[in-house]
C-alpha cells in the first residue's frame, strides 16, 4: 500500500481528525464522527489497488485510491455541494443503524484478500465488518443499504463536478 493512501485513510480513521473540528458534531449514541467504505479494485494492469470513500457528520466526504502516478494517489473531495451533504447523511445513519452488528476495535484492520470493508468511527472506538463485495451487493444482505449509501457518495461526487464545470462555463 502506498504512503500517500495510507496517510489519507489514517486521516478518515482517526477520531481525533475530527474532534473540535468546527462544524463537526457526532451522530447517534457512539457518537460518529466518519463513516464509509474501503474496498480493491484491479487497475487497467490487473494490479489491486485500494480505495476509501469516507463521509464526516458535518456534510463532508473524500474518495481516495492508489493509482500509478508520482504521488501514487488519486481522488475527489466533497464539501458543500446539495448531493455530497446528502449522502454523507445517508452514510452516517447507515453506519449508525449497523453498529451493533459490527466489531469494535482500536483500529480498522486492512482487509484480507480486498474484503469490503464497512467502517464508522466513533468518538471511542472504531467500527467495521468485512464482507466479499458480491454478499454487501446481495439487497437482501444485512449491510446492503450501508454499502448502498457509500456508493451514491460517488454519484454525489459526480453531481459536483458538473455543478463545477458549468459554473465555469
Amino acid at each position: 500500500m502506498k504512503e500517500a493512501y495510507k496517510n489519507m485513510r489514517n486521516f478518515w480513521l482517526d477520531v481525533k481528525s475530527f474532534e473540535g473540528e468546527k462544524g463537526i458534531t457526532p451522530f447517534g449514541n457512539q457518537e460518529i464522527f466518519s463513516a464509509g467504505v474501503e474496498f480493491c479494485m484491479p487497475d487497467h494492469n490487473n494490479v489491486m489497488k485500494s480505495i476509501i470513500i469516507a463521509a464526516n457528520s458535518r456534510g463532508d466526504a473524500s474518495m481516495y485510491f492508489e493509482n500509478n502516478s508520482p504521488s501514487g494517489l488519486g481522488g475527489f473531495m466533497g464539501q458543500g455541494h446539495p448531493a455530497i451533504k446528502a449522502a454523507s447523511a445517508e452514510v452516517i445513519k447507515q453506519a449508525d443503524k449497523m453498529l451493533p452488528q459490527m466489531q469494535k476495535a482500536a483500529q480498522m484492520p486492512f482487509s484480507e484478500n480486498c474484503k469490503v470493508s464497512l467502517f464508522a468511527v466513533a468518538r471511542k472506538s472504531v467500527f467495521y465488518a468485512q464482507f466479499e463485495e458480491k454478499e454487501v451487493r446481495n439487497p437482501e444482505h444485512p449491510f446492503y443499504n450501508f454499502f448502498a449509501s457509500t456508493q451514491l457518495l460517488i454519484s454525489a461526487f459526480r453531481a459536483q463536478e458538473e455543478a463545477a464545470v458549468k459554473a465555469k462555463n
